[in-house]
């Protein structure tokens, strides 16, 4: 019995796939770089919230606000400065 991925990546028994190796290749590629810009961007939190400056924007010093952070616990400016490029 052949399996295919969902929409949410699990395997679905019973389907093929359409995709060609080397595009699944690509995805596996695309996850694994999103996966490591956020474990890069999680221990670059860990970093601020040891040196004491994880609730302090790293563009103009204002605090950050804690409903901010809640949302986005990576996030390294107030957000007064408009989206990161």
């Amino acid at each position: 019995m052949a399996s295919k991925a969902g929409p949410s990546g699990a395997v679905v028994a019973g389907e093929t796939s359409s995709a060609s190796p080397d595009a699944a290749l690509d995805e596996v590629r695309s996850l694994l770089a999103r996966a490591e810009d956020e474990l890069h961007a999680i221990e670059r939190a860990i970093e601020r919230l040891e040196d004491g400056t994880y609730s302090t924007c790293e563009l103009c010093g204002s605090p950050i606000a804690p409903e901010w952070l809640a949302a986005m616990p990576t996030e390294r400016s107030c957000g007064a400065h408009g989206a990161p490029d």
